[in-house]
Order: C-alpha cells, then sequence, then structure tokens
C-alpha cells in the first residue's frame, strides 16, 4: 500500500508540473487533461490513506479547486505543496521502517 502511494503521489508531482507548463503556454487542452489527471491522481491518494489517522492530504479541498473553470497552479500549489512533501515524506519512512523490522 506505501508502495502505491508514493507511486500515486509521484505521478500526482508529474502531473501538476504538466499542468504548470500548460498554464505558461496557455494549452487549454492540456490544462483540461491534466485537472482531470489531478482528480484521479487524488481520488486515488485519498483512498490510499483512508483510515489511517497518521497521514493527511487535503483530498475535499483540491477537488473543489480544481474542479472550479479558472484555477491556476499557484492556488494549487499554495494549498499542496506541503502537504503532498510531508504525505510522500511519512510514506518513505514508514517504508524505511517496515524494512528495517522484517
Amino acid at each position: 500500500m506505501l508502495d502505491e502511494l508514493v507511486n500515486a503521489i509521484n505521478a500526482l508531482v508529474k502531473t501538476l508540473t504538466y499542468f504548470d507548463k500548460c498554464e505558461i503556454s496557455k494549452d487549454l487542452v492540456g490544462l483540461e487533461i491534466s485537472k482531470d489527471s489531478i482528480i484521479l491522481r487524488t481520488n486515488k491518494i485519498g483512498e490510499l490513506i483512508s483510515g489511517n489517522h497518521q497521514m493527511t492530504f487535503p483530498v475535499t479541498e483540491l477537488l473543489e479547486l480544481v474542479t472550479q473553470p479558472k484555477v491556476s497552479a499557484k492556488k494549487i500549489h499554495e494549498l499542496i505543496d506541503f502537504p503532498i512533501q510531508s504525505l510522500h515524506k511519512f510514506a518513505l519512512s514508514e517504508i524505511l521502517r517496515t524494512s528495517v523490522l522484517e
């Protein structure tokens, strides 16, 4: 589960990078594709962390933000940069901890 979470986080980060590039180049099709991908990745992360009170991520807030007609990359980054880094570090440390215990 933790490996899957790390993969989902990495995919979300790549999608955000693509969203940034599309916003700069004013690629409307790319923006819509990346918004759909952000929604998909966010839902996946939400599923993976549900029930685990040690892991938090602003799933609802991000989904509300991304579904707005005109959302900026800056607002998305303000919302999730810190939580995504924290969640990524936590997942990696748990992977390391469980591998040491085995």
